[in-house]
């Protein structure tokens, strides 16, 4: 190492060209004429370049020599501790700086910028080696100063990635407490679908309040208090939602629906007719699913277009129709009224002496066209006796009193019963009433 930097001095030696300054020698010149007077003409010229000559390069021999005996171990010693301080700084640097990546993961940026710092460190430090012997004490204060401020900034480093993170989990666990006491763990709320006309009670159990929107339009029909209740009559098919005003707070966007069924349709005839001696009354819609007839409250049938009922008594009646769509009922009604009682279409006066043969007898109509066993008795208003009884719809009451065999007298007013065996649904088993024979 030493050979190479002697014959490196020797080479910059041999090289080495003086620049000619024109005031210098002018300046040297006065200075030699004024200490040694010219007595006489010489060409001094000639002497005083070789003397310059002679003079500039023994002290600069002189400076090069003291440079190079003085320098020559200084560089070589500082040199090496150059190196091996480095090398140190670099090692422990290289293990701080590991321990740094670890902690700084949050901050790639920060990183990324170290590394590449940590980079230019380790190429200016290997490139140091190269300086020459002048540059190589500017080397050491710098290069000490660097790594000073190296770690001084390591340091700051590592203490503000300590700060930020510490400041990072401070937040983190403020947040925590936070979103702890400011969130709020909503109770469900019981809903079920309606139908319109139907009405449920809402109990709000959370410690807020919550609305009720519609759907459809965002109208809010009801707040529901907290700790309260609200009963909702469902007036409006649509959907319904539960919603809070907290936004700590969440209900799952709880929803109900409110469903409205097609109204069917009744047509009712106000005109009795008898079937078969049968007062009936027909009823017809053209809504037949999951339908439910019912008269004056009383199912009459199901799942069908039409039906048919007997009044056998006066008053109103109601014939209502129930159909189930989409899980909602709906009921439309129509009512009839009828005015006198059924009596088997019985007359109420007979003449055994008319012309017109139908008139001669008494039996009650509806008793010659139905198939159904009965007995007829004919009563004396007077004493109660019994002067006929028949269970024959073709042997009708002619007017004679059974006990005597005569005719009874006219212009009176007797007394009929007639008890049915096997009345139809709704059907009374007895009826009576009076007649009179002209």
């Amino acid at each position: 190492m030493k050979d190479k930097i002697e014959h490196k001095f020797k080479e910059l030696l041999e090289n080495q060209e003086f620049p000619y300054d024109s005031k210098a020698w002018e300046s040297m010149k006065n200075t030699l004429d004024a200490k040694m007077p010219v007595s006489k003409p010489t060409n001094w010229n000639k002497w005083f370049l070789g003397g310059a000559a002679i003079t500039v390069i023994a002290v600069s021999t002189y400076f090069i020599i003291q440079n190079k005996e003085g320098n020559k171990p200084i560089s070589t010693q500082t040199t090496e501790e150059i190196k091996s301080y480095t090398k140190q700084k670099q090692v422990a640097k290289n293990s701080q700086f590991r321990e740094t990546q670890k902690t700084s993961e949050l901050n790639g940026n920060v990183v990324q910028n170290l590394k590449e710092t940590e980079s230019s460190q380790v190429n200016f430090n290997e490139n140091s080696s190269l300086l020459t012997p002048n540059n190589t004490l500017d080397l050491v204060d710098n290069n000490d100063q660097n790594i000073t401020d190296s770690d001084n900034n390591n340091s700051t480093y590592n203490l503000n990635i300590k700060q930020s993170n510490n400041e990072m989990l401070i937040r983190e666990e403020t947040n925590g407490s936070s979103n702890s006491s400011n969130s709020q763990v909503a109770t469900v709320i019981s809903v079920r679908d309606l139908c319109v006309g139907e009405n449920q009670t809402i109990e709000n159990k959370n410690t807020f309040d919550i609305n009720l929107i519609q759907q459809s339009n965002k109208k809010v029909v009801a707040i529901i208090k907290s700790k309260q209740s609200f009963t909702f009559q469902a007036q409006e098919a649509g959907i319904y939602e539960l919603t809070t005003k907290s936004l700590e707070s969440d209900l799952n966007n709880t929803t109900f629906e409110v469903k409205k069924a097609t109204k069917p349709v009744v047509t009712l005839e106000s005109e009795v007719l008898y079937v078969k001696g049968v007062p009936t009354i027909k009823a017809s819609s053209e809504n037949t699913v999951s339908s439910i007839w019912k008269v004056n409250g009383k199912m009459i049938s199901q799942n069908q277009s039409d039906i048919e009922f007997n009044p056998y008594f006066a008053g109103k009646y109601t014939v209502s129709l129930s159909c189930n769509d989409n899980g909602c009922v709906s009921t439309s009604e129509e009512s009839v009224q009828i005015s006198e009682d059924y009596k088997l279409l019985a007359p109420n006066a007979f003449n055994p002496n008319s012309f017109d043969i139908k008139n001669q007898t008494f039996m009650p109509f509806a008793l010659t066209q139905r198939d159904v066993k009965f007995t007829m008795i004919i009563l004396d208003p007077k004493n109660g006796g019994l002067l006929y009884e028949t269970d024959d719809a073709s042997q009708p009451w002619t007017g004679i009193d059974k006990r005597n065999g005569q005719m009874t007298p006219s212009n009176q007013v007797y007394i009929w019963k007639v008890k049915i065996q096997n009345p139809l649904p709704g059907e009374p088993n007895e009826y009576k009433g009076t007649i009179t024979k002209l």
